[in-house]
């Protein structure tokens, strides 16, 4: 059987949303549910730079509470904002490590997350990730960042039911459980119970 890497899928989310915000649409398209396996040590085959994400943050933020890693459900991450353009994205948080889809996907694997950038609407999706969420090959690096509740990677399915309440949406494929709460914008996607990848868009008005 074939096996879908979340990572793979965290990119087809980000380009539908990229897709359904430009038109007004306010759906966001949910992690695949096939289990994930292990990424390599091995230097990344670039096969589909789409899927591969990145990045983290070395922003230095104005703000005396907000971490440069804290993800803010709704607002952004650290001094990243929805809506940001891409050159004030990349004046924040340097150079990516790769840029893909014409220009609106912001890899920064070395740091553990991506985004992705509307030429017009400005920053729409986050995609924050582990090495056992990337495809095979593809070297990236653990985030180590977590939200504004305390949510890291790692965290377990009772911990994040205890920060939000109850999800939208839970879908169990095997060891593979992922939760969806779409009224903040937030996709968790767990494997044995340890969180290995999460997605953050902009929430629906």
């Amino acid at each position: 059987m074939k096996t879908v890497h979340p990572v793979s899928i965290g990119l087809s989310v980000i380009l539908a949303l990229t897709l359904f915000t430009a038109v007004g649409c306010k759906k966001k398209e949910a992690a695949n549910g096939a289990p994930p396996t292990t990424a390599s040590d091995k230097e990344p085959t670039p096969t589909d730079a789409q899927v591969e994400e990145t990045a983290q943050t070395g922003v230095n933020l104005d703000s005396t509470k907000i971490l440069p890693y804290e993800v803010l459900p709704a607002v952004g991450m650290g001094s990243i904002r929805f809506g940001m353009s891409r050159q004030d994205v990349i004046k924040e948080m340097g150079e990516p490590d790769k840029v893909a889809d014409a220009g609106m996907s912001l890899l920064y694997r070395s740091k553990g997350f991506s985004l992705a950038v509307h030429p017009n609407r400005g920053v729409q999706h986050f995609n924050f990730y582990t090495t056992r969420a990337a495809p095979p090959f593809t070297r990236v690096k653990d985030f180590r960042g977590k939200t504004k509740e305390g949510i890291s990677m790692g965290a377990s399915r009772s911990k994040i039911l205890a920060a939000y309440g109850l999800p939208d949406n839970e879908r169990v494929n095997g060891p593979q459980v992922t939760l969806e709460y779409h009224r903040l914008g937030l996709t968790f996607i767990l494997l044995k119970d340890e969180l290995i990848q999460f997605f953050m868009a902009v929430p629906p008005r």
